[in-house]
């Protein structure tokens, strides 16, 4: 059986698109949660996610989808948060609340475990320094690990594409389909065939995903715009195929050169922040 391995989509459609197309022959998705937040399609990436077969289990930002918001100080990835929750329709509310905390599977003989992977927030008195990343301890991963019954733990939730095996037990990340902490316009995931998992990414066209943040009237946390300018960056230098100058992008990006200039300080300074400096 082939199965297609998702994670942390974060309400990017067009990054889901990309995936979908480059692997139309898997027969089961495991989706391992966060289909919404900090994106500008929460609904049409509900929709996409809903007309696929297979286990679907929630993130940290579906869970705080479906729940009341706590009364905190403004702040702009909260404010966002709030408009993905006033943006999503009863019906695709309904459809988060069906996803599960884990679920167990087996893949070539072996039992894997599946988690979104925030296990401090979800695991009693679990010990670990933060999220499980390759720059963890081993112990980090011993201590998941012993908390459950698998051989292989697919789990997400870190944004960062890796796999490594810790005293027996192996872990993999297949990254993030919407929000790439490695390359912004990757689309990250993993295939199962045959018993075996491979890693993959497939590029995105990232200007219809910052086209449709750009339409949304709240404003965006600066974390969230630097994260789209680098995408922005990135994009121009594959379609230039050198590094950009100040004038090829107030030429060519769907930023305005303010975006930068506000950002930044200056259209160089967006360059260094990018590494195409």
């Amino acid at each position: 059986m082939s199965r297609l391995v998702l994670s942390d989509v974060h309400a990017n459609s067009a990054a889901l698109e990309a995936v979908l197309g480059a692997e139309p022959g898997y027969e089961e998705v495991l989706f391992l949660g966060d289909a919404v937040d900090y994106g500008p399609d929460p609904n049409a990436t509900v929709d996409l996610l809903s007309n696929l077969e297979g286990a679907f289990l929630m993130g940290n930002h579906d869970r705080k989808m479906i729940r009341s918001p706590k009364a905190r100080r403004p702040d702009g990835r909260r404010d966002f948060s709030q408009w993905t929750r006033d943006t999503l329709t009863a019906e695709h509310l309904a459809e988060l609340r069906t996803y599960r905390d884990t679920a167990i599977t087996e893949v070539g003989g072996r039992r894997v475990r599946l988690h979104h992977g925030d296990f401090r927030d979800r695991i009693d008195d679990l010990d670990i320094t933060r999220r499980l990343t390759p720059r963890n301890e081993y112990g980090d991963f011993d201590a998941v690990a012993a908390c459950f019954d698998a051989d292989v733990i697919l789990f997400g939730h870190s944004h960062e594409q890796f796999e490594l095996t810790v005293n027996g037990t192996r872990f993999v990340n297949p990254g993030s389909v919407g929000r790439s902490n490695r390359n912004g316009i990757a689309a990250q995931y993993a295939v199962i065939d045959d018993g075996h998992i491979k890693l993959h990414e497939t590029y995105f066209d990232a200007t219809e995903t910052i086209s449709a943040m750009e339409t949304i009237s709240i404003d965006i946390s600066p974390t969230m715009w630097r994260r789209c300018l680098k995408r922005e960056l990135y994009r121009v230098r594959r379609e230039s195929g050198s590094i950009p100058t100040p004038e090829h992008i107030a030429d060519t990006s769907r930023y305005q050169t303010a975006h930068f200039v506000d950002e930044f300080g200056s259209l160089e300074a967006a360059l260094s922040f990018a590494g195409l400096d």
